[in-house]
């Protein structure tokens, strides 16, 4: 998951080639290389102190994505509170830099604010997801399925996939989530693919009805056949820290979220498969304990 396992899109702004990366993430990549991630921790938290000192030690986007990659690296070294802590400060500041570029700022700048915005509170959101329960989402319209909830899929590995028709990288995902579903559903796991009416609070009361259309040819024309469910709003997507698309969780049996990225077993993300791939190989849950009797 995070920075570097995801192609993101926010609605602000399509991807782009990123820009150089900063010295000291280079460093920090050359120390994981060779299997120091403490000394990759040590080389972030110091380029990130400094900034802190030296608001000027680096831009804005170079910030972002040094705070994004240690967060990675405390996650891989089993240190998610002090992941979650770190992003909460580089969360409060992004939000003080967006409204200071809001009210001077060039049209660049205040697009380069939302992104990196987007991404820092989302990716605290995702850290803080991990090993807890999923919340439960919030579905107006369900294309391909009655209304279901995340605590019906108890005992099944469950993916939800945050999508948007908008969303390019999103539609070369569809063909990797068949597969997974050919290859695994007779162990268990299950597809949910969640979008929201995006459109319809710009327009007309007729707004929703055609984008709903829009949504439904579009699963038809994909050959999508698991659930789609339509939200009314932003508040699931929120929740999960899946603003920026496309966003994978993944749910295990017990319905604790145990991982976001990107499935596809192509190498995408090796991650995301091997923990697919774990959770599939758990066991199915037992009945429900009785409670005592009083």
């Amino acid at each position: 998951m995070g920075s570097d396992s995801a192609v993101v899109t926010t609605e602000s702004s399509p991807s782009e080639e990123m820009p150089p990366m900063p010295v000291a993430l280079e460093r920090a990549f050359e120390l994981e290389a060779k299997g120091d991630t403490g000394g990759a921790i040590a080389e972030l938290e110091s380029a990130l102190s400094e900034a802190h000192a030296t608001p000027d030690a680096l831009s804005f986007q170079d910030r972002i994505t040094v705070a994004l990659m240690l967060a990675d690296f405390y996650h891989e070294a089993d240190k998610l509170e002090k992941a979650c802590d770190m992003l909460g400060e580089e969360v409060s500041f992004a939000e003080e830099y967006y409204q200071r570029v809001k009210q001077t700022g060039s049209r660049e700048e205040k697009r380069e604010a939302v992104d990196g915005l987007t991404v820092i509170r989302d990716q605290r959101t995702q850290l803080s997801l991990i090993g807890r329960d999923a919340p439960e989402i919030t579905v107006k319209t369900w294309i391909n399925s009655d209304p279901i909830s995340i605590a019906s899929h108890r005992g099944n590995v469950l993916i939800l996939e945050f999508w948007a028709t908008w969303c390019k990288p999103c539609h070369a995902m569809f063909p990797k989530i068949k597969k997974l579903i050919a290859d695994h559903s007779e162990r268990g796991l299950r597809v949910i693919a969640l979008t929201r009416y995006y459109f319809s609070f710009k327009a007309t009361a007729g707004s929703e009805e055609n984008e709903l259309e829009l949504i439904q040819n579009f699963v038809r024309d994909h050959g999508l056949e698991f659930p789609v469910g339509i939200a009314e709003d932003a508040k699931t997507q929120m929740l999960y820290g899946a603003v920026g698309l496309p966003t994978f969780v993944l749910i295990d049996r017990r319905g604790a979220v145990r991982q976001y990225g990107r499935p596809g077993g192509d190498g995408s993300d090796p991650k995301f498969e091997e923990m697919l791939l774990q959770c599939l190989d758990e066991p199915p849950l037992g009945p429900r304990a009785s409670p005592p009797a009083s």
